[in-house]
């Protein structure tokens, strides 16, 4: 999976990759809201039975947060410590999501 020593992180944990992938699965810099887009978050955890809790958030080119992906609000995995090795975080949004809402 291409994982580096020595990410950035702290004693506990190492920032292996990030990847904002498109609905054709390539890696891209940029996305726009009418397009189905993945962010992947691979690290290592270095220290056996560490807690954690992951946000994932997208923000505009004015600095709005637009989209948020926060896992505080799961019990199982907030709650349970994780084991010593290598993870990874997930979000996904696809283009329908976006849409702009009517009002009637």
């Amino acid at each position: 999976m291409g994982r580096r020593a020595g990410g950035p992180g702290t004693e506990k944990f190492t920032l292996a990759r990030v990847r904002v992938i498109n609905e054709e699965g390539m890696t891209v810099s940029e996305i726009a809201s009418e397009e189905t887009f993945r962010i992947e978050i691979d690290f290592v955890n270095k220290v056996n039975g560490t807690k954690m809790g992951a946000t994932i958030a997208v923000f505009n080119e004015e600095g709005a947060c637009v989209f948020s992906s926060l896992s505080n609000q799961e019990r199982v995995w907030q709650a349970r410590g994780r084991p010593r090795a290598a993870s990874a975080v997930r979000a996904a949004s696809r283009a329908t999501f976006w849409r702009k809402a009517t009002t009637p």
